[in-house]
């Protein structure tokens, strides 16, 4: 795996962590992972349907909201079904998230100990 320096420059591991804590040219050193596009299928997949369950809800409080101005047990109810619906997309999302990156992020991690 390899970084690219604030100018593009490459670098490994250990000369990144080294430029983090500020022992380059002014410069940090930024990570940058080559994804398939399987992966950015997945990714694309994850970030949407988050932004799709979070206008669902939206939609679903003003429609109970319409329905139901004063307050009802059952209106409180199902705004929290659906903002439950929304935390499990968003955890969903997460996993998808660490199935992605994580191999990415186990093999910098290695490489930041092997560069020690």
């Amino acid at each position: 795996m390899r970084f690219q320096g604030h100018l593009g420059d490459d670098c490994d591991a250990a000369q990144c962590l080294d430029s983090r804590r500020g022992n380059d040219h002014g410069g940090g050193c930024r990570f940058y992972i080559h994804l398939t596009r399987a992966e950015w299928c997945w990714i694309i997949l994850a970030i949407v349907s988050v932004w799709t369950a979070e206008a669902l809800n939206t939609a679903f409080e003003f429609l109970t909201d319409v329905a139901s101005p004063e307050f009802h047990p059952m209106a409180e109810k199902a705004k929290d079904v659906a903002a439950g619906a929304v935390l499990i997309t968003a955890i969903g999302s997460v996993l998808i998230g660490l199935v992605v990156f994580g191999p990415y992020l186990l093999a910098s991690i290695n490489g930041w100990r092997q560069g020690e």
